[in-house]
């Protein structure tokens, strides 16, 4: 039955404080107005007890960014909890309201969400605006053993057709023939393969019919 008590115009994350347990500590993260001058009175019973604690708020606190990212988190995930309850007591959640919600804290305190992302400009230009635009092709790699050179094509002198002779197939240094072949064996992989599957369904039958045979002897 922990409740705090906050100066007006306080919010706090998570609203419901759980109950204290010994060795566990509670933590909550609330945002107050500027120039707040107050105390945050900390109520709950112990053994039947009542147990107090207060603590003062001076109105020149210093503001502690890494605590407003934290309030602004704990915000987050409050909106998307009452999100989700919602839509497990009617099947109904109002999905744009709580994505504007939630976008905007988290554009407020520059935060990651579902909603939102966070985005790198380099501010160094690299090129000086008024330089001119060039461009140009790009080599791209070859595998090792393989030029850039193009394959010669053979030639026939015009003559006429009945005495042609046949000429040889030109050299291309991009066919399978000339490129180093660097994949795996495929065929005897497969192969390979193959007869360990057969291998296993024969340890695998062997095994079954050996429990078989005991289950029958055991039964006359």
């Amino acid at each position: 039955d922990l409740t705090a008590s906050l100066p007006a115009g306080a919010e706090m994350y998570p609203p419901l404080l759980p109950d204290l347990y010994q060795g566990e500590p509670v933590s909550f993260v609330l945002r107050l107005p500027e120039g707040t001058d107050g105390d945050i009175t900390l109520t709950g019973s112990h053994m039947q007890t009542p147990w107090t604690k207060s603590l003062h708020i001076d109105a020149d606190t210093a503001e502690r960014p890494g605590v407003a990212a934290l309030w602004a988190r704990r915000k987050i995930a409050e909106i998307e909890r009452v999100g989700r309850r919602q839509f497990r007591s009617s099947n109904e959640s109002d999905t744009d309201s709580i994505a504007k919600s939630v976008t905007r804290v988290a554009l407020t305190y520059s935060l990651l969400s579902k909603y939102t992302s966070l985005l790198a400009v380099d501010e160094v230009a690299r090129r000086p605006q008024e330089a001119t635009l060039t461009s140009g092709s790009v080599a791209g790699n070859m595998p090792a053993g393989a030029t850039m050179a193009s394959p010669s094509m053979a030639t026939a002198t015009a003559q006429p057709i009945r005495s042609l002779t046949p000429l040889a197939a030109p050299h291309n240094p991009f066919s399978a023939q000339n490129l180093p072949r660097t994949a795996t064996p495929a065929d005897l992989l497969a192969m390979i393969g193959s007869i360990l599957m057969v291998l296993g369904l024969m340890i695998l039958w062997l095994k079954r019919r050996g429990e078989y045979l005991r289950e029958q002897g055991t039964g006359a």
